[in-house]
């Protein structure tokens, strides 16, 4: 082969080895490639696989999440329907209530104008309270000078207790008998009027009390002095017969002083007084001998003895 031959060979195989090293270094640049993106393909599915991983137990938890969720939603549902139960309860309760007011305001407003009507009526009584007051003041007080009135028309008056009763018996006699007794001479004339009375009690069985009227005071009080000096008569000093009884004389009294006398009667002994009697129609009372005489003319006059009790 020619040396011409020779170097035309060369030129055409040169252009060979330069593709084909292109050839092997794209291969292998390729390859390279290949193995980076293998590398990264499995570095990306290694971090997926722990994405996927990691996402399972985020579902997982999700799920349980949820299902604590739907748990908590089922109670809010029972809640609420419960819920929903009471307000339509108190919804009917509210209703009936209202009623209730509505019931009880309109009971109110009767009582009050009730009220009203009734406290015009107090007023009305009151004012005729008042008015009455007045008159009870006045009715006392004209009943007061009654009884006094009463009391001085029996000024001559003198009242004979525990004497029998006797069929047909004198009376006129009888009392000038006692004045025998007590050393008082009384003449038929001296004597105005005698008669028994009845008890004020039905049911008392004492004889009844002989009324004396005589012509004077002065005769009646000397009279009643004979009979307290004699200190004590009976009815067999008089010749009456039967069990032997003491006599007791006092000034005739009304009724509302023989309860006044009979409260103070009570009221001395209560407080250690030792005397009380009846002077002119006047109760007395005296603590002990040789003290003040007390004279008691109302039930008020209790004040008048305190202070004596108190200091004893």
């Amino acid at each position: 082969m020619t040396d011409g031959q020779k170097l035309s060979e060369r030129k055409r195989k040169t252009p060979d080895c330069e593709w084909a090293q292109a050839i092997k270094d794209l291969t292998r640049e390729f390859k390279s490639t290949l193995n980076e993106w293998k590398l990264d393909l499995e570095d990306g599915i290694t971090k997926i696989s722990d994405n996927v991983v990691s996402m399972k137990g985020d579902l997982a938890s999700l799920t349980q999440v949820t299902s604590e969720i739907k748990n908590d939603i089922n109670s809010l549902r029972a809640d609420q329907f419960l819920l929903r139960q009471r307000v339509s309860e108190l919804d009917e309760k509210h209703t009936s209530l209202t009623c209730q007011i509505d019931s009880l305001a309109n009971s109110v407003q009767f009582v009050t104008d009730d009220h009203t009507d009734l406290s015009k009526k107090i007023d009305h009584c009151c004012k005729q309270v008042q008015e009455t007051v007045g008159l009870n003041e006045l009715v006392s007080d004209l009943v007061s000078k009654i009884d006094n009135l009463e009391q001085i028309a029996r000024n001559c008056n003198i009242e004979i207790c525990n004497i029998p009763e006797r069929r047909n018996e004198n009376l006129i006699n009888l009392l000038i008998n006692i004045g025998s007794a007590v050393k008082c001479n009384i003449q038929q004339n001296d004597i105005i009027s005698i008669h028994r009375v009845s008890h004020a009690h039905q049911h008392n069985n004492k004889p009844k009390n002989i009324i004396v009227k005589f012509a004077s005071r002065i005769l009646r009080d000397n009279f009643l002095s004979a009979h307290r000096l004699c200190k004590g008569l009976t009815t067999e000093e008089l010749g009456i017969s039967g069990t032997s009884l003491p006599i007791y004389m006092h000034e005739h009294l009304t009724l509302k002083h023989k309860q006044l006398f009979r409260e103070w009667r009570e009221a001395a002994k209560k407080h250690n007084f030792k005397f009380i009697w009846v002077k002119h129609g006047t109760i007395l009372v005296r603590e002990k001998e040789g003290s003040k005489a007390i004279a008691i003319r109302n039930p008020q006059d209790i004040a008048k003895i305190k202070p004596y009790s108190d200091g004893i």
